[in-house]
């Protein structure tokens, strides 16, 4: 029974995806799961004036770490935000380089540049 409701739940996702016709499901990586998380997270796009305001919002702006004259040269993604956010824009991105060759090479450029990638 339980599998029987997950299917319906994914179903219905499918359909109000494809009733809303979003722009969303048309960037690489981003299926109706993972535009609906988006979506359902954001909200109102237009209540964010800067892309900046966004990005804190996810939690995946840099957290500032100094202290008098020391500012370190390296830092985190603060995970402030919206946890559900954060996870539905890195599945897309790695999606994204799974998918299209161009954003394959850039992420193996960054492995290469000794880049560490975490998970939320």
């Amino acid at each position: 029974m339980c599998t029987q409701h997950l299917a319906e739940v994914g179903h219905s996702i499918h359909e109000i995806m494809d009733k809303m016709d979003s722009i969303i499901k048309t960037i690489p990586g981003i299926g109706s799961l993972n535009g609906t998380m988006i979506i359902g997270e954001i909200g109102d796009i237009t209540g964010f004036e800067k892309p900046c305001q966004l990005l804190a919002y996810a939690g995946l702006d840099p957290s500032v770490y100094q202290s008098g004259n020391f500012t370190a040269a390296r830092t985190r993604m603060s995970k402030r935000g919206s946890k559900l956010l954060r996870y539905a824009l890195i599945n897309a991105a790695w999606q994204t380089t799974l998918v299209n060759q161009t954003f394959k090479d850039y992420y193996d450029l960054k492995i290469s540049q000794g880049r560490r990638i975490t998970m939320p």
